[in-house]
């Protein structure tokens, strides 16, 4: 599914235009300044990176644009924010470390099978969510990881499902 997007966006991408999945929905057109993006945080002496699925340009800015599949649509914006936030907050972080300023918004597509007739083809919808995007946000999120890892590891917790989840692991070895 992730070849055939991208292919398709490309098409409208060398175009210079939106698809038509997307006409009247979003403004600007499909960036041309690929997708593989790096931080390295010289204080942290860490490096943040990620590849996003698309990037649209809005008058010089630039927000996330990426692309999920599921079998039913979400029910609104919530859940993007909900699952999605920390990491379209980080897709925005890295294109402005990057050197390309950001609308501070990142948008999601969902594909989601609908009825049809199979063999004509497997009919998806395509659901958009906008949502707001903060860097700084990001960043203190990378900043706390960084000093999780380097940092002790945290006692166990019996309402922790990892720890749970590591204790019948152990429990099993012989």
């Amino acid at each position: 599914m992730d070849l055939i997007l991208k292919a398709y966006f490309e098409t409208y991408r060398r175009q210079g235009t939106l698809p038509p999945l997307l006409n009247g929905q979003l403004q600007g057109r499909l960036a041309d300044i690929g997708f593989n993006f790096a931080y390295i945080d010289e204080t942290l002496e860490a490096r943040l990176s990620g590849k996003l699925d698309d990037v649209l340009a809005v008058d010089g800015a630039m927000a996330p644009l990426d692309h999920k599949t599921r079998g039913a649509p979400p029910a609104g914006p919530d859940y993007t924010i909900r699952y999605y936030q920390a990491q379209m907050d980080c897709y925005t972080l890295l294109l402005e470390r990057n050197g390309h300023p950001t609308t501070h918004q990142a948008h999601v597509i969902y594909y989601c099978p609908k009825p049809g007739t199979l063999h004509e083809g497997v009919p998806f919808s395509a659901t958009l969510h906008t949502i707001p995007t903060d860097p700084d946000r990001a960043y203190a999120l990378f900043r706390d990881a960084v000093g999780c890892v380097r940092g002790p590891a945290p006692a166990s917790s019996a309402a922790c499902e990892y720890c749970a989840w590591l204790a019948s692991a152990a429990a099993l070895r012989p």
